[in-house]
């Protein structure tokens, strides 16, 4: 086994890209659940204001935008690096 530093003169392109699409979906997934997670929250916080519960959205706001931008943020970085 070749060193992580060198690397394996008989790995061609496809195999490469092989191990480094093994390696995405779940990182992708796991920050789609994130920001679909901050959207939730963001709609219990309308529903609940809506029943007459606006002192709930003092946690649920700032948590439901916080999950999305951190989501967002992670999607961008998987799809840039």
């Amino acid at each position: 086994m070749f060193p992580a530093r060198v690397p394996n003169p008989f790995d061609d392109d496809a195999q490469r890209q092989q191990r480094v699409d093994s390696q995405l979906p779940a990182s992708t997934f796991r920050a789609a659940v994130i920001a679909c997670a901050g959207c939730a929250a963001l709609i219990a916080f309308g529903v609940l204001w809506r029943l007459g519960f606006p002192g709930v959205g003092l946690a649920l706001v700032p948590i439901g935008i916080l999950m999305i931008v951190g989501g967002g943020i992670e999607l961008l970085l998987g799809r840039l690096g």
